[in-house]
């Protein structure tokens, strides 16, 4: 259950290079580049590599001689380690550290990243690539370190092209991040090829299973003002990724729920959006539309089958492997929309209340659901795309009407962690608090996750608060 029972076999002789070529020839592979139709199958819990267009993911127990090995095709010598505290006190960090040097690589390590990086963080992790002259980023950890890793990638590229740029003025990053990071796309696409030269290369390994940073393009880093700020672009999609299992059976039960949530919510809120908004407003195909569609279908179906195991039964590997695929697939679903009225309003919660992320996604998601269910708006596709969700989702299937309502589902789904005491559904804090219930409203319209099922206005939003508060 360790991952020095993986690293054991990885040497940096002929010994090692036949593991893994061993590995490689023993592996399931997956080609997810144009289709996803093999996206629902049960991965070999020991090792199955899948591709991606723009990126290659080992995953299982076994996957780290073929991740190692990808690492070497890439020529990288000297990776730079981001990461937390929490997670550096534990040998998780050190085993890892003697895996990529036991393949030939000299690793640094960052380890004074936040749960929610900022400016100083992402300084931090430029100045040590610097420094340390590394060729190489890799986030280890949660969501926090995923997306410093990026942010860090994207300040050293920044400051290769611009020699007037000082990593020791914070206020020239603070700059960066309330102009260019702000429009990213364009400010990526204006130096395309300059930038695709300077770029470090980003490796992940997660150790939660939840955002999703180890498969998409985007990042969030908090600027001067603590204000959240989404940046992405394909050049920081992580170019090859190792999901180990292993690393995750020490998660808290709490956060195990916590996680699987919010990956769930990532798949079901992108399937939620409608087809003809994607069409009109982003030009996406019908095939593209149907390529993130078939990735949420199957991260919610790893949810529902693998979380409940994950939380009661901790040392399960494969349960936790199917959540670090369902968090992947998660990311891969939301490609298509901005995600909708639930990562709005739990965004709002989070930031007023500090809880964590998946915490207020579960607070949030029925208060969300059944009000948009309710709406003249939600017919049609909305009401056909639910119901299908609802009869994947379903586990009390004693009462035909509740199958009939995606937002009864969910609740179901959502009880077995509140009977234990793990999660909360609505927001009782908030009950009899009209000024609180308008600015929390005030922050969920304002928010970027609007591709609703139907639109939600600030008064929709007070209307929502004000349901979870009496629950």
């Amino acid at each position: 259950f360790f991952l020095t029972a993986m690293i054991a076999p990885i040497r940096r002789s002929a010994a090692f290079r036949g593991v893994r070529s061993l590995v490689h020839e023993a592996a399931r592979t997956l080609d997810l580049t144009s289709r996803a139709d093999m996206a629902g199958v049960d991965l070999d819990v020991e090792y199955t590599k899948l591709h991606f267009a723009d990126q290659t993911v080992h995953a299982g127990t076994h996957a780290m001689p073929g991740f190692l090995g990808e690492l070497g095709e890439m020529k990288l010598s000297k990776p730079l380690i981001v990461t937390d505290q929490g997670i550096a006190g534990l040998g998780i960090l050190q085993q890892t550290v003697k895996a990529l040097e036991s393949a030939g690589m000299a690793p640094a390590v960052f380890d004074k990243c936040e749960p929610n990086p900022g400016i100083t963080d992402i300084i931090g992790i430029a100045k040590a690539f610097l420094d340390n002259k590394c060729d190489s980023i890799i986030g280890f950890g949660g969501g926090g370190p995923l997306d410093a890793a990026k942010g860090g990638a994207t300040l050293v590229a920044h400051k290769k092209l611009n020699s007037g740029f000082h990593l020791e003025n914070e206020e020239d990053t603070c700059e960066f991040m309330d102009s260019e990071a702000r429009r990213f796309v364009a400010y990526v696409n204006d130096n395309l090829s300059d930038m695709q030269k300077v770029t470090p290369p980003i490796i992940a390994i997660p150790t939660t299973s939840g955002t999703g940073s180890d498969g998409g393009k985007s990042a969030v880093i908090c600027d001067r003002n603590g204000v959240k700020v989404v940046f992405g672009h394909p050049i920081l999609m992580p170019k090859a990724v190792a999901l180990l299992p292993n690393l995750t059976v020490g998660m808290p039960a709490r956060l195990t729920a916590a996680t699987g949530i919010d990956a769930m919510f990532h798949c079901l809120e992108a399937y939620m959006v409608p087809t003809v908004t994607m069409m009109e407003r982003d030009g996406m195909s019908e095939a593209e539309i149907a390529y993130c569609d078939a990735f949420a279908i199957a991260g919610i179906r790893h949810v529902c089958r693998s979380l409940p195991t994950a939380v009661s039964i901790p040392t399960d590997l494969s349960a936790r492997l199917n959540m670090q695929i369902a968090a992947l697939y998660g990311a891969k679903a939301f490609r298509k929309g901005d995600l909708g009225g639930v990562h709005a309003s739990a965004h709002a919660l989070g930031a007023h209340y500090h809880w964590h992320h998946g915490e207020c996604i579960a607070r949030m998601a029925v208060p969300v659901l059944s009000y948009s269910e309710e709406q003249p708006g939600f017919a049609n596709a909305a009401k056909i795309r639910a119901e299908s969700l609802a009869d994947l989702i379903c586990v009390n299937s004693e009462t035909n009407d509740r199958k009939e309502r995606l937002s009864m589902c969910v609740e179901d789904l959502l009880s077995q962690f509140c009977d234990d005491g793990l999660l909360t559904m609505g927001v009782p804090e908030t009950k009899g608090d009209a000024q609180l219930l308008e600015t929390l409203s005030k922050a969920a319209a304002a928010d970027g996750c609007q591709t609703n099922p139907v639109p939600l206005s600030q008064e929709d939003y007070f209307s929502i608060f004000t349901r979870a508060s009496s629950m």
